[in-house]
């Protein structure tokens, strides 16, 4: 988190697609973000993620909604910052979700997803089939970087940070300015 410190957070509002428990887009307004939207799928998630705005007295600013971000996408307006952590594997369909992230940002998208790594292929695929097996209607998807890369590109965003925590990397991308 503390990366997106280096792009200013101070008065930036700030989008957090498939955000869980809240706790990421929830302390961006602690340190400074004028507000932010948390959208997740799980009605318990949301649950988790008002509780932690509570106990943070954040509640005016920092908002929960439960659902699909696809299916709420005309419903939710643009932010500065759009956040995706850990949550594209969740997505089979890569362009679908990053287009539409790209059409929410104002100027700053933040993804992380999982290193490259063939540990981590095999036990994706490990995963998959016991999700396979168990009837499960879920699957994890491991997206390319150089499609991610390529849609991002060709929404003008461009990559400006690059890192990585654990078994996961970090990218941040830019919006172009538009030529005045």
């Amino acid at each position: 988190m503390d990366y997106l410190d280096n792009y200013g957070l101070e008065g930036r509002s700030v989008l957090e697609i498939g955000s869980g428990s809240g706790i990421f887009h929830t302390t961006l307004v602690k340190k400074g973000a004028s507000e932010s939207l948390g959208i997740d799928i799980s009605s318990h998630a949301i649950k988790k993620s008002v509780e932690i705005a509570s106990s943070m007295n954040l509640s005016d600013k920092s908002l929960n909604y439960q659902g699909d971000f696809i299916e709420l996408e005309e419903d939710i307006g643009n932010y500065d910052i759009v956040v995706m952590d850990r949550m594209l594997c969740c997505y089979s369909s890569l362009d679908l979700i990053l287009n539409s992230a790209c059409r929410h940002s104002n100027d700053l998208i933040a993804i992380t997803i999982p290193r490259k790594s063939i540990l981590i292929k095999i036990v994706v695929n490990l995963l998959n089939t016991f999700k396979k097996f168990s009837r499960e209607p879920f699957y994890l998807h491991l997206h390319s970087y150089k499609d991610i890369y390529s849609i991002m590109e060709s929404k003008g965003f461009s990559r400006i940070h690059s890192d990585g925590a654990g078994l996961w990397s970090i990218y941040v991308f830019k919006k172009a300015m538009p030529n005045t």
